[in-house]
Protein backbone atom coordinates (compact mmCIF):
# COMPACT_ATOMS: atom_id res chain seq x y z
CA UNK A 1 0.00 0.00 0.00
CA UNK A 2 1.37 3.41 -0.97
CA UNK A 3 2.05 6.15 1.58
CA UNK A 4 3.04 9.79 1.26
CA UNK A 5 6.67 8.70 1.75
CA UNK A 6 6.62 6.97 -1.65
CA UNK A 7 6.39 10.41 -3.30
CA UNK A 8 8.99 13.14 -3.70
CA UNK A 9 7.98 15.26 -0.71
CA UNK A 10 10.20 18.19 -1.67
CA UNK A 11 7.81 18.81 -4.58
CA UNK A 12 4.75 19.06 -2.31
CA UNK A 13 3.53 21.29 0.45
CA UNK A 14 1.01 20.39 3.11
CA UNK A 15 -1.93 22.79 2.88
CA UNK A 16 -4.19 21.17 5.48
CA UNK A 17 -4.60 17.88 7.30
CA UNK A 18 -3.63 14.95 5.05
CA UNK A 19 -3.72 17.05 1.84
CA UNK A 20 -0.57 17.81 -0.16
CA UNK A 21 -0.36 20.17 -3.15
CA UNK A 22 2.30 19.98 -5.85
CA UNK A 23 4.60 23.00 -6.16
CA UNK A 24 3.67 23.54 -9.83
CA UNK A 25 0.09 24.57 -9.04
CA UNK A 26 -1.50 27.14 -6.74
CA UNK A 27 -4.69 27.20 -4.72
CA UNK A 28 -5.98 30.03 -6.95
CA UNK A 29 -5.89 27.80 -10.04
CA UNK A 30 -9.32 27.37 -11.66
CA UNK A 31 -10.27 23.82 -12.60
CA UNK A 32 -13.36 22.06 -13.90
CA UNK A 33 -14.73 18.55 -14.17
CA UNK A 34 -17.20 16.98 -16.58
CA UNK A 35 -19.59 14.72 -14.71
CA UNK A 36 -22.67 12.70 -15.66
CA UNK A 37 -26.06 14.00 -14.56
CA UNK A 38 -26.62 10.89 -12.44
CA UNK A 39 -23.28 11.32 -10.66
CA UNK A 40 -23.95 15.03 -10.18
CA UNK A 41 -27.33 14.38 -8.55
CA UNK A 42 -25.81 11.65 -6.38
CA UNK A 43 -22.99 13.96 -5.27
CA UNK A 44 -25.42 16.78 -4.48
CA UNK A 45 -27.70 14.41 -2.57
CA UNK A 46 -25.00 12.70 -0.49
CA UNK A 47 -22.35 15.44 -0.21
CA UNK A 48 -19.76 12.87 -1.27
CA UNK A 49 -17.14 13.30 -3.99
CA UNK A 50 -16.81 10.14 -6.06
CA UNK A 51 -13.23 8.98 -6.61
CA UNK A 52 -12.64 6.12 -9.01
CA UNK A 53 -10.09 3.36 -8.76
CA UNK A 54 -7.66 3.67 -11.68
CA UNK A 55 -8.63 0.14 -12.66
CA UNK A 56 -11.97 1.55 -13.81
CA UNK A 57 -10.61 4.30 -16.09
CA UNK A 58 -10.86 3.91 -19.86
CA UNK A 59 -7.16 4.37 -20.61
CA UNK A 60 -5.69 0.88 -20.36
CA UNK A 61 -2.33 2.30 -19.26
CA UNK A 62 -4.08 3.54 -16.11
CA UNK A 63 -4.81 -0.11 -15.37
CA UNK A 64 -1.16 -1.10 -15.76
CA UNK A 65 -1.47 -2.62 -19.23
CA UNK A 66 1.69 -2.06 -21.31
CA UNK A 67 2.27 -1.81 -25.03
CA UNK A 68 5.78 -3.24 -24.93
CA UNK A 69 6.91 -6.35 -23.08
CA UNK A 70 10.01 -4.63 -21.70
CA UNK A 71 7.83 -2.03 -19.95
CA UNK A 72 6.16 -4.68 -17.82
CA UNK A 73 9.21 -5.24 -15.64
CA UNK A 74 10.14 -2.37 -13.29
CA UNK A 75 13.77 -1.35 -12.97
CA UNK A 76 15.53 -2.42 -9.79
CA UNK A 77 18.99 -2.38 -8.32
CA UNK A 78 21.33 -5.35 -8.66
CA UNK A 79 22.91 -6.77 -5.49
CA UNK A 80 25.65 -9.29 -4.89
CA UNK A 81 23.11 -11.56 -3.30
CA UNK A 82 20.50 -13.10 -5.60
CA UNK A 83 18.02 -13.12 -2.72
CA UNK A 84 18.48 -9.39 -2.07
CA UNK A 85 18.05 -8.64 -5.77
CA UNK A 86 14.86 -10.68 -5.90
CA UNK A 87 13.51 -9.06 -2.71
CA UNK A 88 14.19 -5.57 -4.06
CA UNK A 89 12.58 -6.40 -7.40
CA UNK A 90 9.51 -7.73 -5.57
CA UNK A 91 9.33 -4.61 -3.39
CA UNK A 92 9.40 -2.30 -6.43
CA UNK A 93 6.89 -4.45 -8.27
CA UNK A 94 4.50 -4.32 -5.29
CA UNK A 95 4.79 -0.53 -5.15
CA UNK A 96 4.05 -0.21 -8.84
CA UNK A 97 1.04 -2.50 -8.56
CA UNK A 98 -0.20 -0.37 -5.67
CA UNK A 99 0.20 2.72 -7.87
CA UNK A 100 -2.34 1.23 -10.28
CA UNK A 101 -4.85 0.79 -7.45
CA UNK A 102 -5.03 4.34 -6.09
CA UNK A 103 -8.25 6.35 -6.31
CA UNK A 104 -8.41 9.46 -8.44
CA UNK A 105 -10.65 12.38 -9.31
CA UNK A 106 -9.69 13.91 -12.65
CA UNK A 107 -10.08 17.65 -13.33
CA UNK A 108 -8.91 19.89 -16.16
CA UNK A 109 -7.15 23.25 -16.20
CA UNK A 110 -8.91 24.03 -19.49
CA UNK A 111 -11.55 26.48 -18.29
CA UNK A 112 -12.87 27.75 -21.59
CA UNK A 113 -15.70 25.63 -22.98
CA UNK A 114 -14.55 23.05 -25.50
CA UNK A 115 -16.88 21.37 -27.97
CA UNK A 116 -14.41 18.48 -28.13
CA UNK A 117 -14.64 17.98 -24.36
CA UNK A 118 -18.43 17.86 -24.52
CA UNK A 119 -18.19 15.24 -27.27
CA UNK A 120 -15.49 13.29 -25.40
CA UNK A 121 -17.20 13.10 -22.02
CA UNK A 122 -20.65 12.26 -23.33
CA UNK A 123 -23.98 13.90 -23.95
CA UNK A 124 -25.39 13.17 -20.49
CA UNK A 125 -22.90 15.37 -18.63
CA UNK A 126 -22.63 18.74 -16.92
CA UNK A 127 -19.51 20.70 -16.05
CA UNK A 128 -18.49 21.82 -12.55
CA UNK A 129 -16.10 24.71 -12.05
CA UNK A 130 -14.12 25.52 -8.90
CA UNK A 131 -10.59 26.40 -7.79
CA UNK A 132 -8.01 24.08 -6.28
CA UNK A 133 -8.19 26.04 -3.03
CA UNK A 134 -11.97 25.77 -2.78
CA UNK A 135 -11.85 22.08 -3.70
CA UNK A 136 -9.35 21.46 -0.92
CA UNK A 137 -11.21 23.59 1.62
CA UNK A 138 -14.47 21.79 0.85
CA UNK A 139 -13.07 18.36 1.79
CA UNK A 140 -14.21 17.62 5.32
CA UNK A 141 -11.74 15.85 7.64
CA UNK A 142 -10.20 13.41 5.16
CA UNK A 143 -9.16 10.06 6.63
CA UNK A 144 -6.94 9.35 3.64
CA UNK A 145 -3.79 11.01 2.37
CA UNK A 146 -4.59 13.14 -0.69
CA UNK A 147 -2.12 14.46 -3.26
CA UNK A 148 -3.02 17.00 -5.95
CA UNK A 149 -0.68 17.46 -8.91
CA UNK A 150 -0.71 18.19 -12.64
CA UNK A 151 -0.41 15.27 -15.02
CA UNK A 152 2.80 15.14 -17.06
CA UNK A 153 2.48 13.83 -20.61
CA UNK A 154 5.15 11.77 -22.37
CA UNK A 155 5.55 8.61 -24.43
CA UNK A 156 7.84 6.78 -22.03
CA UNK A 157 6.54 3.48 -20.76
CA UNK A 158 9.16 2.31 -18.33
CA UNK A 159 10.01 4.11 -15.10
CA UNK A 160 11.14 3.16 -11.61
CA UNK A 161 9.43 6.19 -10.01
CA UNK A 162 6.08 5.46 -8.40
CA UNK A 163 5.07 9.10 -8.67
CA UNK A 164 5.39 8.97 -12.45
CA UNK A 165 3.12 5.94 -12.44
CA UNK A 166 0.42 7.98 -10.72
CA UNK A 167 0.84 11.43 -12.26
CA UNK A 168 1.77 10.81 -15.89
CA UNK A 169 -0.14 9.83 -19.04
CA UNK A 170 0.66 9.15 -22.65
CA UNK A 171 1.27 12.26 -24.74
CA UNK A 172 -1.86 11.45 -26.77
CA UNK A 173 -3.90 12.79 -23.82
CA UNK A 174 -2.07 16.11 -23.45
CA UNK A 175 -5.07 18.19 -24.54
CA UNK A 176 -6.83 17.15 -21.33
CA UNK A 177 -4.50 19.42 -19.29
CA UNK A 178 -5.38 17.28 -16.30
CA UNK A 179 -5.06 18.13 -12.63
CA UNK A 180 -5.38 14.92 -10.64
CA UNK A 181 -6.59 14.46 -7.09
CA UNK A 182 -5.08 11.18 -5.90
CA UNK A 183 -6.44 9.47 -2.79
CA UNK A 184 -4.20 6.87 -1.20
CA UNK A 185 -6.28 3.99 0.19
CA UNK A 186 -5.99 2.92 3.79
CA UNK A 187 -7.09 -0.16 5.68
CA UNK A 188 -9.99 1.62 7.42
CA UNK A 189 -11.73 3.08 4.39
CA UNK A 190 -11.39 1.37 1.04
CA UNK A 191 -12.74 2.66 -1.26
CA UNK A 192 -12.42 6.10 0.28
CA UNK A 193 -15.44 8.36 0.62
CA UNK A 194 -14.70 12.08 0.58
CA UNK A 195 -17.22 14.21 2.45
CA UNK A 196 -17.60 17.53 0.64
CA UNK A 197 -19.07 20.93 1.46
CA UNK A 198 -20.51 21.51 -2.00
CA UNK A 199 -21.63 25.06 -1.31
CA UNK A 200 -17.97 25.91 -0.74
CA UNK A 201 -16.71 23.93 -3.72
CA UNK A 202 -19.04 24.61 -6.64
CA UNK A 203 -18.63 27.95 -8.39
CA UNK A 204 -20.70 27.13 -11.45
CA UNK A 205 -22.47 24.25 -13.16
CA UNK A 206 -22.82 24.44 -16.95
CA UNK A 207 -25.59 22.39 -18.54
CA UNK A 208 -24.67 20.21 -21.51
CA UNK A 209 -25.30 22.09 -24.80
CA UNK A 210 -26.55 18.94 -26.53
CA UNK A 211 -29.67 18.75 -24.41
CA UNK A 212 -32.70 20.31 -26.07
CA UNK A 213 -33.28 23.87 -24.91
CA UNK A 214 -36.43 23.04 -22.92
CA UNK A 215 -34.59 20.30 -21.01
CA UNK A 216 -31.63 22.59 -20.34
CA UNK A 217 -33.97 25.11 -18.73
CA UNK A 218 -35.85 22.39 -16.85
CA UNK A 219 -32.62 20.93 -15.47
CA UNK A 220 -31.32 24.35 -14.42
CA UNK A 221 -34.56 25.17 -12.59
CA UNK A 222 -34.74 21.73 -11.00
CA UNK A 223 -31.18 21.90 -9.66
CA UNK A 224 -31.64 25.40 -8.27
CA UNK A 225 -34.99 24.51 -6.65
CA UNK A 226 -33.84 21.24 -5.11
CA UNK A 227 -30.42 22.47 -3.99
CA UNK A 228 -31.02 26.09 -3.03
CA UNK A 229 -27.34 26.99 -2.65
CA UNK A 230 -27.05 26.54 -6.43
CA UNK A 231 -29.31 29.52 -7.21
CA UNK A 232 -27.35 31.75 -9.59
CA UNK A 233 -24.65 29.11 -10.06
CA UNK A 234 -26.26 27.02 -12.84
CA UNK A 235 -25.73 28.27 -16.40
CA UNK A 236 -26.58 27.21 -19.92
CA UNK A 237 -23.73 26.57 -22.31
CA UNK A 238 -22.58 29.27 -24.74
CA UNK A 239 -22.22 26.59 -27.42
CA UNK A 240 -25.20 26.66 -29.77
CA UNK A 241 -24.99 23.52 -31.88
CA UNK A 242 -28.27 21.89 -31.01
CA UNK A 243 -31.12 22.68 -33.40
CA UNK A 244 -33.71 24.10 -31.04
Amino acid sequence: MLTINNFNLKDYRSICSNIFLHKDITTEKSICRYISIDCLIDMLSTNKLYVSNRKHLNDKREQGIKENLRDIFPLSAQYHSKEMTQNEAQRINDLHQAAYSVYVSCWTQRIEESIMFWHCYGQDTCRITTTIGDLVNSIISPNNTILIAPIKYDDRGRTELVEQKVFSKHVAYKDEQEIRLCVLPNEKENPPLLSIDLSAMIHEIIINPFFCKSYQIFLKETLEDRFTFLKGRVSLSHILEFNF
